[in-house]
């Protein structure tokens, strides 16, 4: 049987038309980055090896790095880090774009605005997890890194819409946070640059903080 020509170029454009598509197929949600053009991942251990960088994290079964942490500012006293942005602290009743803008930590962003805790937990997809608490409240996993044991997904209904941590505690890990050095004068906290750069014995270990965007020395390995 002989195709006509018409129908073979026809059926040849609509390969290249899907070919295109998968080519640029984008897997992180608006706002996010993909690793190497789609990484599937189960928790955020994977992506930190994959890429070897803390700005990807596991979001929806991917490896995504939100495209604002790749500006680096150095915040002010009246400023918080989040993904590598500097924003304004909030108080209660003032304008915010996250919940971690907004002191003190009881208060939330909702629908813009600083705003008591007043709302229901969120469930999540599978019903046997929980959403992850960072200080006795949900934690925003577009603002910090999910704990072992939980995974980045987006809740429609919660805030408005948000990117909640849920799964389960593991007892091999230290969720506490864990003390900070700070500046001598200070609130700031000491920015480390290599793994043997801390030399007190009280905060002798330099790890990334997903509080506070960059290496501080801490007693713990969380902070």
């Amino acid at each position: 049987m002989l195709l006509n020509p018409a129908n073979s170029t026809g059926l040849h454009q609509l390969l290249q038309m899907v070919v295109l598509r998968l080519a640029n197929a984008q897997y992180c949600p608006a706002g996010f980055d993909d690793l190497l053009d789609g990484t599937p991942c189960e928790n955020a251990e994977v992506c930190l090896r994959l890429s070897n960088s803390e700005d990807f994290n596991c979001v929806n079964g991917y490896c995504c790095r939100n495209s604002r942490s790749l500006i680096s500012n150095f915040c002010g006293v009246n400023e918080v880090s989040i993904a590598g942005v500097c924003y304004p602290l909030s108080s209660e009743g003032h304008e915010c774009t996250y919940s971690t803008q907004c002191q003190p930590n009881h208060l939330i962003c909702r629908d813009g605005i600083c705003s008591d805790s007043t709302v229901g937990e969120p469930d999540c997809l599978n019903p046997e997890h929980e959403a992850e608490k960072m200080n006795g409240y949900v934690k925003s996993c577009l603002e910090e890194r999910c704990s072992p044991g939980y995974k980045c997904e987006y809740h429609p209904l919660y805030l408005g819409g948000d990117y909640i941590c849920c799964g389960k505690r593991s007892d091999e890990y230290n969720y506490d946070y864990g003390v900070v050095r700070v500046y001598p004068g200070t609130k700031l906290p000491l920015e480390c640059f290599s793994a043997t750069a801390c030399k007190w014995a009280d905060t002798p270990n330099c790890i990334f903080s997903e509080r506070h965007g960059h290496n501080v020395c801490c007693s713990t390995y969380n902070c």
